[in-house]
């Protein structure tokens, strides 16, 4: 889950190649950062050891994230955000822990300068941003901005952190626009998940999409229902896509990959290198040409009576939780978003806030006409819906038949950092922006503080 901004060039004809990232690679929670004052704010203070590791321990039971392990307690490596800057592959951590009261500014200036400096280019720039994910709890309201905006709007923090994400949309905007670009250039905006409910109204909110036959609040991130998977999209390219235009197709992140090379000119690969092994290629974006630029109103599975699959929810990762069939909304299993239905004090909304499986009928809606998921249909609701769900079943099937579960770990092709081979004694060698064992192999100490201890906090390894 790493936040930042970066380009990379495909690799063909005109287009030169180079790597260039500023950011946190990991989401803004999984480690403590600073906040400078602002007037008379108060800053906020990175703690070491102030965190209880679930998002490290989520990440890395996956096979991501191993280098956020702990040695002791106090262990910056570990605990203190970093913000970390690439050219080319070659990595240099900026500070630690990183300042978010500038970090937005200095995403402006890099993405900025970028496009000042490739305008007779074609190019390709993907921008994360790390508004408006929370942070851990020693910041205010568990959100940020940077002074210009902090304070500025009636939504309270996190009003102020989507103020200023859509102020670095805007700086990005004008840059191409300075150059007399927008003719040329491809704007596509968009979102990961739906709110983290729990974090309540630092995090966001569902609106309409409330699952209200769920039965409890907590259908935000995590689960399946529309409030944690429905998120909004924008695409602009003057000359190209109709001004003020909607399309109620239903697309998935994974179609802008498909969607984008046919643009280009360049097939998709048939195949890839698998733990060094050539595998058959299976992508699951499919190509959403005639949604993004034309007039379909309708998602290109809906011709080839194709599903888009969720997984998440109950099932996890062992299978679909749900799926989006045509206008249709499927349910196999249904169940609360992360964290479930803790409440301060408990909530009468807390009842029935548990796991629902529904194998032998799917729970199902019509998500156009009813998008809070209020109205559940029978499955002989009408011959429309009976030939749905016909054609659900047989991708549900085909989906089956080449979809193996596992996590990504270095015994199944993946890599990640701090595996065997840079652990000396047992424990890792590695951590961002620390060499633990610096002493041990001739050093003068760790090497974890590259911007000095936060706010007069001394750190002792």
């Amino acid at each position: 889950d790493a936040r930042g901004v970066g380009r990379a060039a495909p690799s063909f004809q005109r287009w030169r190649r180079e790597r260039r990232y500023l950011g946190i690679p990991f989401s803004d929670d999984m480690g403590a950062a600073r906040l400078s004052p602002c007037g008379n704010a108060t800053a906020a203070m990175a703690l070491s050891g102030g965190t209880d590791g679930w998002g490290r321990a989520l990440y890395a039971e996956r096979g991501f994230a191993q280098s956020l392990e702990r040695e002791n307690d106090d262990d910056p490596a570990g605990d203190y955000l970093p913000l970390v800057q690439q050219l080319n592959g070659d990595t240099t951590v900026v500070e630690q822990p990183v300042d978010l009261t500038f970090l937005e500014g200095k995403y402006s200036k890099f993405s900025t300068d970028f496009v000042d400096a490739h305008a007779s280019d074609r190019f390709f720039f993907y921008a994360a941003t790390s508004h408006v994910h929370t942070t851990e709890a020693n910041l205010p309201a568990s959100q940020y901005a940077g002074c210009e905006f902090r304070g500025a709007s009636i939504r309270g923090p996190f009003g102020d952190a989507l103020a200023e994400a859509d102020a670095l949309v805007g700086d990005v905007v004008k840059a191409v626009d300075a150059h007399d670009l927008r003719d040329d250039t491809l704007f596509i905006f968009s979102s990961d998940n739906g709110p983290w409910m729990i974090q309540a109204q630092s995090a966001g909110s569902v609106g309409h999409l409330y699952a209200r036959a769920a039965g409890y609040w907590n259908i935000g991130k995590g689960s399946t229902w529309e409030g944690g998977v429905r998120v909004p999209a924008f695409i602009s390219w003057k000359g190209v896509v109709q001004a003020g235009g909607t399309t109620p197709a239903a697309i998935s992140a994974s179609d802008v990959f498909p969607t984008l090379s046919k643009l280009i000119g360049v097939p998709l690969p048939s195949t890839m290198d698998y733990n060094g092994t050539s595998v058959k290629a299976v992508y699951d974006g499919v190509d959403q040409t005639e949604a993004f630029f034309g007039a379909a109103t309708t998602s290109a599975r809906d011709a080839t009576k194709d599903c888009l699959f969720l997984f998440g929810g109950p099932y996890k990762d062992v299978k679909p939780s749900a799926a989006r069939c045509g206008p249709l909304k499927l349910h196999w299993a249904t169940g609360p978003g992360l964290g479930g239905c803790v409440s301060t004090p408990p909530s009468e909304l807390n009842d029935n806030c548990t796991d629902q499986y529904y194998d032998d009928a799917p729970l199902v809606f019509d998500v156009e006409a009813d998008p809070s998921e209020q109205f559940p249909l029978a499955s002989n609701a009408s011959a429309a819906v009976a030939a749905v769900l016909a054609w659900a079943n047989a991708s549900y099937a085909k989906l089956m038949g080449e979809y193996v579960p596992g996590n990504l770990t270095a015994e199944n092709g993946g890599v990640a950092p701090d595996i065997d081979d840079e652990r000396v004694n047992g424990t890792a060698l590695y951590g961002v922006c620390c060499d633990r064992q610096a002493p041990a192999r001739g050093g003068t100490g760790n090497t974890c503080d590259c911007d000095g201890a936060p706010f007069g906090v001394t750190v002792e390894l």
